[in-house]
């Protein structure tokens, strides 16, 4: 006896790619697998993978969402537009390199109660080289770096931990 339930209430899609990442300051660490959900790129990947999103918008994303979960919290950015260029890659693979800023954003009613040491804007720059290995499904960030003017001491690190 055959019973039907109707239509799936949703389907749920996995992402076939890998994102994986080497930091430029910590090679001993290896190669760290990123979750595209975490970094709220789960739909966008899923895209790509679909042929709807080109892999220089992707990439521009990856590192966008990259120094977004870097940035120590407790501080509102600005991340500027990013500076990229195309790499010379071998035939069948596209790479972009990436150069991001963020600043802070400073609230008048802060800057005038303040005193001279907080007058210092908070600056923030990721580096990185976002390669597509589509033969393999693979996307490696590679040399990615973040860095920034922030005494941390006084802020939550990018994954909401209090240093």
């Amino acid at each position: 006896e055959m019973h039907d339930n109707g239509p799936p209430l949703y389907i749920e899609f996995s992402n076939r790619s890998k994102i994986i990442c080497s930091n430029k300051y910590a090679p001993e660490l290896g190669s760290e697998n990123i979750d595209p959900q975490k970094l709220g790129i789960h739909r966008s990947l899923t895209a790509y993978e679909a042929g709807s999103l080109h892999s220089k918008k992707l990439s521009s994303e990856i590192m966008h969402s990259l120094l977004w979960r870097d940035l120590p919290k407790g501080l509102k950015w600005n991340i500027n537009f990013p500076l990229e260029r195309e790499l010379a890659m071998p035939i069948g693979e596209v790479g972009y390199s990436f150069f991001i800023e963020a600043t802070e954003i400073k609230d008048e009613t802060e800057s005038k109660d303040s005193n001279s040491e907080d007058d210092k804007i908070h600056t923030a720059s990721a580096t990185g080289n976002v390669s597509f290995l589509p033969d393999l499904w693979e996307i490696h960030v590679e040399n990615y770096s973040c860095v920034h003017n922030v005494d941390e001491r006084n802020f939550l690190r990018g994954d909401g931990v209090e240093v």
